[in-house]
């Protein structure tokens, strides 16, 4: 068996055992937190055709970045698994495991080439195959079990982090080929003066997939110029640069392109802090913390946490922030002092820093100070330098004149219960990612009272578990935090209203609709608590508001419809229904409200039409069946109404409405008894109607 091929199955073999230990993330479901709207509740996504591509190429703004291929990937997902959690998860851990067998075989290139340029430049280097081999083994295994790892396969909305992640790795792949064949012309000249343009075009075409699944990849044309220094050494003068830097202007401008349409939406919104808000010089505090942080954690991998909220302040001579900015300064004279001997250092340090830039806070910040999995690529540095300790020291055990088997055993010993206790901590930390309600009480007991976001998730959460009580708390908590929450208040007020606490459900509406004029939940939430007590021209008024700061707001023209049709206007329900419909076409409510407004006109073959696609959507929607069935009714087909109603009784047995339309039905067939027996239901059920019925025809 050949080299090739025993590297190709060990790298297999370490990318299946990282699929086994991600598979309790199988069990994963999806979160409040960015899967619910780039996923769940994505319309966009259900159908792949012109209208998703267009959307796809097109959508940007402060919530969702420029990702096509990233959506193309989700849209995929749905196609295959719908809704269920569990194949989304599935296509994270695969391509984590995929990762992983790129980043064998690319630190395996790397380390190769730097043997080859540094042996055309001087002696041979330590470098064997052997320590290639480990390092790049090594590097693999912790690559694909670090707990660091477990935010970006564990999190679905991640998957942007992943699949930048394959590109990004593969481009570079593709540029080393090209920039060792350009820096040999007889070789290239021998197989075509332009063969070195293949692996060129193939790098750029890898770039632009990387950049199209996440705008963090801006950053590889100046990684690339690292590598042109070192391992590649074609950087050696300051001449050089500029032609290298011609070489990469397709690469700059794919990176200035994205940068802009990425920084656009927010610098028009306001949204990018000033330097008023977060001073220069704590920014940069911040983020020389964040890098000696990223580093601790790649060596001992503890206390971490789905979100590190950002501090409230930073001094530099603080005994948190004055070592991290210590530690920085002294490795960057370190590097750069060994950079004529040992390049290998500075290039790491360098490619480390460059590739976390966009994310260190220096330019933007947010929520947090820090992100676990800011640190998928740029952490491959400092990896790849505890893989070479790892085959340093196994050839260390091999050189000894004595006990080689038991050293060499015990080191072996050693790395597999490294490798399980990574391992061991990875399947903890992705029992963190379970659910909403587990991933936020980790981040609250991490840091209590600092993340009001935290409690503000884990009260939706708890709200759609009915769980109103702990909800309650949960908004209470993030109101005291934070006062000026809308979405608090909002969501506080749907607790009250289903608690039957009107008036302090309508102050929470009127304080959410003040703090945030933009706010359409709280219009739309207002509407319904108006609808609830009879105040018809009320809810209209918010249903309308919420629909002009959200045209797009589909729930609010079909609560307005329904409005409208209880009012008896029912042109204009069917015209709110209709718009429902273009809006969201998956929205099920609308298709059973203008199938209402359609039956109120006598319309029932259209009305049965939307009843069918209602139940096409939702095929547990006991009212469409029941709806339905009235309308066959209507049209005197009997049996087909009398199946639908019955299917509407077997989804929900308490639909009084259902039995006595069904006994009505019956008796109109000459089915007596039967009609008897959905009269009594229904009056069982309390129906007034199905008792005087029943009266009726008992007497």
């Amino acid at each position: 068996m050949n080299t090739r091929r025993i590297l190709y199955i060990g790298s297999a073999i370490i990318s299946l055992i990282t699929l086994a230990v991600y598979l309790p993330a199988l069990r994963n479901g999806f979160l409040i937190w960015d899967d619910r709207h780039l996923i769940v509740d994505n319309i966009h996504i259900r159908a792949m055709g012109w209208s998703f591509f267009s959307w796809a190429f097109s959508t940007v703004s402060l919530a969702v970045y420029w990702h096509p291929v990233t959506w193309a990937s989700h849209a995929l997902d749905y196609a295959v698994w719908g809704l269920d959690p569990l194949g989304h998860h599935l296509t994270n851990t695969v391509l984590h495991a995929v990762n992983t067998f790129v980043v064998i075989l690319l630190v395996i290139q790397l380390l190769e080439t730097g043997r080859k340029t540094t042996e055309n430049h001087g002696p041979a280097t330590s470098l064997t195959d052997r320590r290639i081999l480990i390092t790049a083994a090594a590097t693999g295994m912790l690559f694909g079990l670090h707990p660091l790892h477990v935010e970006s396969v564990a999190w679905v909305s991640e998957r942007k982090e992943l699949l930048y992640a394959l590109f990004f790795l593969l481009s570079m792949m593709a540029y080393l080929t090209y920039a060792l064949g350009r820096g040999t012309g007889a070789d290239h000249a021998r197989s075509g003066r332009l063969s070195w343009l293949k692996p060129y075009l193939l790098s750029l075409a890898l770039f632009a997939l990387s950049l199209a699944s996440k705008p963090m990849a801006v950053t590889l044309p100046a990684v690339l110029l690292i590598l042109d220094w070192y391992p590649v050494r074609r950087l050696g003068s300051l001449k050089d640069i500029v032609p290298l830097f011609i070489e990469k202007v397709p690469f700059f401008a794919l990176s200035l392109g994205i940068t802009i349409i990425t920084i656009m939406p927010q610098k028009v919104e306001g949204t990018i802090p000033t330097l008023d808000w977060v001073p220069f010089s704590m920014r940069m505090l911040v983020a020389s913390k964040a890098l000696v942080s990223y580093l601790w954690k790649t060596v001992l991998p503890l206390d971490l946490s789905p979100l590190y909220p950002y501090p409230r302040t930073a001094e530099l001579l603080s005994i948190e922030y004055f070592p991290s900015v210590a530690l920085v300064i002294g490795v960057s004279i370190i590097c750069l002092l060994a950079a004529k001997k040992q390049k290998i250092w500075p290039a790491l340090w360098g490619s480390f820093i460059v590739m976390l830039l966009p994310v260190l806070g220096i330019i933007q910040v947010g929520h947090h100070s820090m992100a676990d999995r800011f640190t998928y690529v740029p952490g491959i540095g400092p990896l790849i330098l505890l893989g070479a300790a790892v085959a340093w020291a196994w050839e260390k055990a091999e050189s000894l004149k004595r006990g080689v088997s038991y050293v060499k055993g015990l080191a072996l010993v050693v790395c597999v219960l490294l490798c399980a206790a990574l391992a061991s901590v990875t399947i903890r930390q992705i029992g963190v990612w379970k659910d909403t309600v587990t991933l936020w009480s980790a981040v609250i007991e991490q840091a209590p009272d600092r993340v009001p976001l935290a409690y503000l998730n884990r009260g939706m959460a708890f709200a759609e578990l009915k769980q109103n009580d702990r909800a309650l708390d949960d908004f209470n908590a993030v109101i005291r935090l934070n006062p000026r929450s809308s979405p608090a208040y909002n969501n506080r007020g749907r607790i009250y209203q289903e608690q039957g606490r009107t008036d302090s459900a309508f102050e929470d509406y009127a304080t959410a609709i003040e703090l945030d004029r933009g706010n359409t939940l709280a219009y739309n939430n207002r509407g319904l608590a108006f609808k609830a007590i009879g105040h018809s021209d009320r809810a209209i008024e918010d249903f309308t508001a919420a629909i002009a700061a959200d045209p797009g707001y589909a729930a609010a023209y079909s609560n307005r419809g329904i409005v409208y049709g209880e009012t008896g206007q029912l042109d204009k329900a069917i015209e709110d229904f209709t718009s429902s419909m273009k809006a969201n076409p998956y929205y099920t409510d609308a298709y059973t409200g203008r199938g209402l407004a359609f039956a109120g006109k006598g319309l029932f073959d259209r009305a049965i039409e939307d009843y069918t696609i209602a139940i096409e959507q939702q095929p547990a929607d006991h009212l469409a069946y029941n709806n339905r069935g009235i309308a066959f009714g209507k049209k005197g087909q009997f049996a087909r109404a009398i199946e639908d109603l019955t299917r509407a009784i077997e989804l929900k047995p308490d639909l009084a409405e259902a039995y006595l339309e069904r006994g009505r039905l019956y008796l109109r067939s000459g089915k007596a008894t039967l009609a008897e027996g959905d009269y009594r239901k229904a009056c069982e059920l309390g129906d007034r109607s199905g008792c005087a019925a029943l009266r009726a025809l008992q007497e």
